[in-house]
Parts: C-alpha cells; structure tokens; sequence
C-alpha cells in the first residue's frame, strides 16, 4: 500500500512538472511567435499618427478657398489689412450669420465660416471651421470673444479680430503679457527639474489668444477678391516651419492633437 502511495505521489509530481514544463514553452513560443506581429501593430499606429499630424501641419500651411457673399478686394499681411473688401451679412438685424467658404483653411478641407470687413487699414475678420459648440439657448459658446467648435485643433486655428485693437494694443498690457510668459517659462523650467504638484498653484492663467488670434495668425499673407462669389488664397511661414521641425517630432505651435 506505501509503495502504491508513493508511486502516486511521484506521478503527480513529475505530471505537474512536465504540465508547467509545457505551459512555460508554449508560452514562450507563443511569445515568440507574436511579438514581432504586435510590435508591428504598435509601431504602425504611431507611425499612422505620426503621419495625421503631418498631414495637418502641411494643412496649415496653405490657404485656398471658394467664399461667399463678398465684394471688394485686399490682402492681409500679418495683422495689416489693405484694400476695401466686405464679407458676411445677416438674415436679421443684428444676426451676422452670413459669411462661408469651401477650401482648405486653418488646416481643415471642408465647409467654414468667415466673415471680414477691411476698409483700408481697418476692420476686422472672424473665422472657424467645423460645427460651433451650443450653449442651451442656442447661442454659439464664445471664449476670448472666439466662438467654440465641437474639435479642439479647429478651436486652436479660429479668431475673432478687430484691426483697430491689434493697433492701439497699450503698451503695458503688452509689458503684463510679457511678464507673465516670463513667470510662466520659469515656473515651466523649475517643474522639469523638480515636478512638484505644488509650483503648478504660481502658473499664471494667461488667455490663449488675447487679441483674439492665434500666435500663427500673424506670419499668415493672404489675398482676397469676391463679387459675390470669391476666392482667398494664401499661405503661413511659421505653420510651414511648424510643419518642417515636425519631422523632428518638434511641435513648435502645439497643434499635434
């Protein structure tokens, strides 16, 4: 009876060694076999990533579009407007919902918004691409005076600007603004050495476009003509090196999203 026992027991034994034995090799061979098939996986979505942001960089780039109603003509460069030129409208009083163009602007192929006044040196202009955000009411949501959309990279490339403010910009608001990417770069500096919850309480809340555009609207040259129907052509310099540091996986715009 001891030697059935012990013979059952030793069965058991070698059973279950042979059994993890076997599991440890499948698994390793499995590892083996899968690994470079989910490797491949995980490289081609970022690479597939990598390539969308590309791709939206060079996007940004370039401006094109067909836009209506309009009547005049003028050109923008930088935040200077010359010429006389009128776009947009209303279907009520005091309801500017008219002003539209199909193209390639602010990064997006599709179906925006645009409305633009320039009367020699002055004016102004809104833009956005893609649907606008509702509050309850039904009225567009605003943020710096720049009306949301439902994507946050079209949030980013959307303005609202007024010529007039850009010129009479006092100089210490601009000396504030300074002061506080100054803050904003220190405190930035001291979290990379030290990432400490607590420093992220003296970050200052700056506007993210305090003139209402954004930091790439103003290496932007563009040229514009319409009676009735009319066309926008032009083209941005720092969204072209935005989009050749890309390569580098530098994103000097912060757009990659």
């Amino acid at each position: 009876m001891k030697v059935i026992f012990y013979y059952f027991i030793n069965y058991l034994l070698n059973f279950k060694k042979c059994s993890t034995n076997k599991i440890f090799k499948w698994i390793e061979i499995s590892f083996k076999k899968y690994f470079s098939f989910i490797l491949l996986i995980f490289l081609f979505q970022n690479c597939s990533t990598y390539l969308q942001y590309r791709k939206k960089d060079l996007q940004d780039v370039v401006t094109l579009g067909l836009e209506k109603p309009g009547y005049g003509l003028g050109m923008r460069i930088s935040v200077i407007p010359i010429g006389f030129y009128f776009q947009g409208g209303e279907t009520s009083p005091g309801k500017l919902d008219k002003g539209e163009g199909y193209g390639l602007r602010g990064g997006n192929f599709s179906k925006y918004t645009s409305q633009q006044l320039v009367f020699g040196l002055f004016g102004g202009e809104t833009f956005f691409s893609g649907n606008p955000k509702l509050s309850e009411n039904g009225e567009p949501i605003k943020e710096d005076t720049v009306i949301q959309t439902e994507l946050d990279r079209d949030n980013l490339k959307s303005y609202n600007v007024k010529y007039l403010k850009i010129y009479s910009d006092p100089p210490k608001e601009r000396q504030k603004r300074n002061k506080e990417k100054s803050k904003k770069f220190l405190v930035d500096s001291l979290l990379k050495k030290n990432p400490n919850p607590a420093l992220l309480a003296y970050l200052p809340v700056e506007p993210k476009k305090p003139n209402g555009y954004p930091t790439e609207y103003k290496y932007q040259v563009e040229l514009f003509f319409s009676l009735y129907y009319g066309f926008r052509i032009g083209i941005n310099f720092s969204e072209l090196v935005d989009f050749l540091l890309g390569f580098t996986t530098l994103d000097i715009l912060e757009d990659d999203i």
